[in-house]
């Protein structure tokens, strides 16, 4: 089951992965000999944005409650989407800051898409 979730995690990371030069080579992991992987680069599960100019905080992560969003911009609509690429949420919340009750969703891992007036931004979010 370990290696299952830990698998899980890598392809949703892929999801999520934004540099240009590991995804060209492939994958942004390499496989070793006994089934298990090493990441050359990741992304955590919460963090800021590296945009400096837009902060964007998704907390707590993992969560099995309440899960809040955060932003310095108005968030103009979220959409939360399973590992199977289907939405199970969806709002427009035009605000900073928003929350999302997640004990009525399977564990396992989500992809946040959160879109600012001049950007979107994706976090990866595990329910447990």
């Amino acid at each position: 089951m370990k290696n299952t979730l830990l698998a899980l995690l890598a392809v949703l990371m892929l999801l999520t992965y934004s540099s240009k030069a590991q995804v060209a080579q492939g994958l942004p992991f390499t496989f070793a000999a006994d089934h298990s992987f090493l990441f050359s680069d990741y992304v955590p599960l919460s963090q800021v944005d590296p945009n400096p100019t837009t902060t964007i905080t998704v907390y707590p992560n993992p969560v099995a409650t309440l899960l809040t969003i955060t932003s310095n911009k108005t968030m103009l609509e979220i959409v939360l989407t399973n590992t199977k690429g289907v939405s199970v949420y969806s709002s427009k919340p035009n605000n900073t800051s928003h929350a999302i009750d997640m004990t009525n969703y399977a564990k396992g891992g989500y992809t946040l898409k959160i879109v600012l007036q001049s950007e979107i931004s994706q976090r990866l979010v595990i329910t447990q």
